[in-house]
């Protein structure tokens, strides 16, 4: 079998390579995953944001693609490390596809010199150390390095419970204005915010994996919220803001169609903890959700399971734990 990247130009490849994705993820009893649109897919892959290369290859038994994987690095911070994730249908598998496939897809990150490459997938809890992932990473030179939890929560919630949680928070809070904005990032805090997204991967748990600061640019986030509005992706993005800087954020994201909202990074600068910022954003994210998009009725969220902090916050509001994420290192010497 062939392991090569897609061609962006063939709409029928690249379908394909959706179509396995999609049933890879969502037809195998995972339902809390989250799964592009093929729309987004392609814009990603044929629109890059800048800094970064996100990639799909195929492995192929001769004309039939058989499973499809990504490939994510930076090219502007952590140049050791990719994340590469590879995608079997759920009949094709246990036939040796998924193995050929993760070492393509490992020979071509190498190729891009990277040494440290990372991977992972979500499980059910009761298959925490029994899960088919586990053997298959750890045949594949895998190891563990951190654990993820999948949270869900319900929505309407009450206003009253947003009332309540704001409340709680406001004597911490004096001195910092919330701002909520739909589909857009005011360039007077683009700067502010790009801090933040570069300090989430250093801020956040990561277990045996370390990471220095990204180096996203006003130019990237611009870039990405032309291309989300492209795909019909609307991005709700709470700030705490003090003396015109955004010192905490909070950003979730609706899909063009379906009930459900992704979170994405919550963060607060590590010199304003302490005043209840990242439950103030994430509430003033849930309101404005709540008034824009009422017919969403589910937030999905994933966090390490050792951080307490944004843990504590996502229980109080409701939200409840669905599924782990064992995500796991291989180090090569290149």
């Amino acid at each position: 079998m062939l392991v090569r990247p897609l061609r962006l130009d063939d709409e029928a490849e690249l379908r394909r390579a959706h179509q396995i994705g999609y049933r890879g993820d969502m037809e195998d009893g995972r339902p809390w995953n989250n799964v592009w649109t093929f729309e987004e897919m392609a814009v990603a892959l044929r629109q890059q944001t800048p800094g970064q290369r996100h990639e799909m290859l195929g492995i192929f038994d001769g004309d039939r693609m058989v499973g499809a994987g990504v490939v994510w690095c930076s090219l502007e911070d952590n140049l050791d490390k990719a994340m590469v994730i590879p995608v079997v249908e759920p009949e094709l598998r246990r036939r040796g596809i998924g193995g050929e496939l993760l070492e393509g897809l490992v020979e071509y990150v190498r190729g891009l010199g990277r040494t440290e490459i990372m991977s992972g997938t979500s499980v059910a809890f009761e298959e925490r150390d029994t899960a088919p992932v586990l053997r298959f990473a750890k045949a594949h030179g895998f190891t563990p390095a951190n654990t993820e939890v999948v949270r869900m929560l319900s929505l309407p919630l009450p206003e009253a419970l947003l009332d309540e949680i704001d409340a709680e928070g406001a004597a911490y809070a004096e001195g910092y204005e919330v701002r909520s904005y739909v589909g857009e990032v005011p360039e007077e805090l683009l700067a502010s915010y790009c801090h933040l997204l570069n300090q989430l991967v250093v801020d956040s748990p990561t277990g045996e994996m370390d990471f220095e600061p990204e180096q996203v640019t006003p130019d990237a986030v611009r870039h990405d919220v032309e291309r989300d509005r492209a795909v019909g992706r609307m991005v709700f993005r709470s700030f705490a803001v003090r003396d015109g800087e955004a010192v905490a954020h909070s950003d979730l994201v609706v899909r063009p169609a379906g009930h459900r909202a992704s979170q994405w990074g919550t963060l607060v600068r590590a010199d304003h903890r302490g005043h209840r910022l990242g439950a103030a954003v994430k509430v003033a994210n849930l309101r404005a959700l709540q008034k824009h998009r009422p017919e969403v009725t589910e937030v999905v969220t994933q966090n390490s399971e050792v951080n307490a902090q944004m843990i504590g916050i996502n229980e109080r509001l409701g939200f409840r734990a669905v599924a782990l994420v064992p995500e796991f290192l291989r180090r090569d010497a290149g």
